[in-house]
Formats: structure tokens, sequence, C-alpha cells
């Protein structure tokens, strides 16, 4: 749920979506404050497929940003290194049947 939203962004029909924001919140309760790079970004949320490096980053800029439109704009920094979730913003992870 994005902050101070009463609605839950859905991602279940969006699996790279929901990879790359487990992979983050993964990142956040392993060592808050650090980002995951681009290229364990884009391992993560197309696993196994081969993508060009370029191709890669633009994918990941693209979900980013679908992110971001789906309301997790002020939870989602990104850094020269990578992408987090903002250490200071309140974060619950849950989970639910799809």
């Amino acid at each position: 749920k994005a902050p101070r939203s009463k609605t839950s962004v859905r991602l279940h029909r969006r699996r790279s979506l929901q990879r790359l924001l487990d992979e983050l919140a993964l990142q956040r309760a392993r060592a808050p404050g650090e980002a995951v790079g681009i290229p364990r970004m884009i391992a993560c949320g197309w696993p196994g497929e081969r993508i060009l490096p370029d191709a890669g980053t633009e994918r990941v800029y693209t979900a980013v940003a679908t992110l971001r439109k789906l309301g997790l704009r002020r939870l989602l920094l990104q850094r020269d290194d990578g992408y987090l979730l903002d250490p200071a913003v309140a974060f619950v992870r849950s989970s639910s049947s799809a």
C-alpha cells in the first residue's frame, strides 16, 4: 500500500513488478539505505531471460516509472548505484494469495 493511500497496489498480474518490489523489500530488510543495482534488478525482474544490457536498463526504468505511477513515488528512491525503498517511510510487507 502506498503511503497515505487507502488502497493496495495490486501486482498479482504484473510478476516482473512484483519481483522487483520483493527484491527492494528484501534489500531494505538486509541493509536499509543500500540500493539494489540495475544488473540485480534485471536478474530479479526477468529471471532466466537473455536481455541486452541497454534493453534491461530500459526495462528497469519503465518498471520503476510504473511503480511510481501506481502510487509508490514517495517510497522509491534512485541512487547512482540503483534503487531502494526509502528507509524513512514506514513499510510493511504482507502477502496474499493471488
